[in-house]
């Protein structure tokens, strides 16, 4: 697993928990904003590509 995957799971996690949920609890058709993202944000975009696109849609 390369390092940017391992640190984009762990800013995940800590964004959750910020949150107050927990990852092994996480069902993102709960979460609608979530589940967009999850759609939206590609596997091989940048992080200013990544981080714009979050910041979009949760404005929206």
């Amino acid at each position: 697993m390369k390092r940017e995957s391992i640190v984009g799971l762990l800013h995940g996690k800590e964004g959750l928990a910020s949150l107050g949920i927990p990852a092994d609890q996480l069902n993102l058709y709960d979460h609608p904003k979530l589940l967009k993202l999850e759609r939206n944000v590609k596997s091989n975009a940048s992080d200013s590509e990544a981080h714009q696109i979050i910041v979009d849609t949760l404005k929206s």
